[in-house]
């Protein structure tokens, strides 16, 4: 275990189909699920078609509905003090819940997020949590390959502002990973995020 991390309970959710298996259904359930609007174009450009993607909003009731009741009646959890991990399009939807129903995780870690989605529609969401809310009580760590590109630019994009809202109560990092794309970021970006997020201040 790292240090200062306390002990966890991994909660994996999955589908019924791997992507050695099936990838296309694989990222087809994946794109379904995480991306918060519909965007056939969006959808298409991955791949995907047939499926425009949207659900983010049903997969959220989901969890905080069904899931997270199951897990912190059958399991030693604290119910107060959750932690969302997601890379590309979970970094997507963990962004999405964090502008939308932030009280639904206590520390958030987002991996490469594919903030490109629907014209970064994110950006929209941010705007309008900010339009009414000077608090965002959460942990945060976000990051991204310095191969990635668009993400890249995205990410620096929210960064900036993220500075300039100045959020009472947010506590939050972010990292560029040199020399790392989008697949090979993953493993030091969560191990990163995860000790970033329960550290003691991991405030900019």
């Amino acid at each position: 275990m790292a240090r200062n991390v306390p002990d966890l309970i991994v909660v994996g959710i999955g589908y019924p189909v791997t992507w050695y298996e099936r990838p296309k259904m694989w990222w087809s359930l994946r794109t379904r699920d995480l991306t918060p609007t519909p965007n056939a174009d969006d959808a298409r450009g991955l791949g995907m078609e047939g499926t425009s993607g949207g659900n983010a909003p049903k997969f959220l009731r989901f969890m905080r509905n069904e899931l997270m009741p199951y897990v912190n009646s059958n399991y030693r959890t604290n119910s107060k003090d959750s932690t969302i991990v997601g890379h590309s399009g979970g970094g997507l939807f963990a962004l999405y819940v964090l502008f939308r129903q932030p009280e639904t995780f206590r520390r958030y870690v987002v991996s490469s997020p594919s903030l490109w989605w629907d014209n970064k529609v994110t950006f929209e969401y941010e705007r309008e949590y900010a339009s009414k809310h000077s608090e965002l009580p959460a942990k945060l760590f976000m990051s991204v390959g310095s191969l990635e590109k668009r993400m890249v630019t995205n990410l620096k994009e929210l960064v900036k502002t993220l500075n300039q809202r100045k959020y009472v109560s947010l506590e939050w990092e972010s990292h560029i990973f040199e020399d790392e794309d989008h697949i090979s970021v993953y493993g030091t970006a969560i191990c990163r995020g995860i000790t970033s997020v329960f550290s003691k201040s991991n405030a900019k």
